[in-house]
């Protein structure tokens, strides 16, 4: 038995991927173009998080994570 929720977001593919891409808004079906597409995502995140925030004082919670991934989307 999975431990996974089937309906779940992470549980749901872009139609077409073959169960190799999750579903996302951009509606890319390629894989290699999804890992270049989070890569760039990933180091502008970097970017904007070590130059907009005082780094001796960031707490890698969480609900910070959390947030920092949802100025990505």
């Amino acid at each position: 038995m999975s431990k996974y929720v089937s309906d779940s977001v992470e549980a749901q593919y872009q139609p077409g991927t073959e169960r190799l891409v999750l579903a996302n808004k951009l509606a890319i079906v390629d894989e290699t173009e999804m890992d270049d597409v989070e890569a760039v995502l990933l180091i502008k995140l970097y970017e904007n998080i070590f130059t907009t925030v005082d780094s001796e004082s960031v707490t890698f919670s969480f609900q910070n994570v959390a947030n920092w991934h949802r100025q990505c989307i």
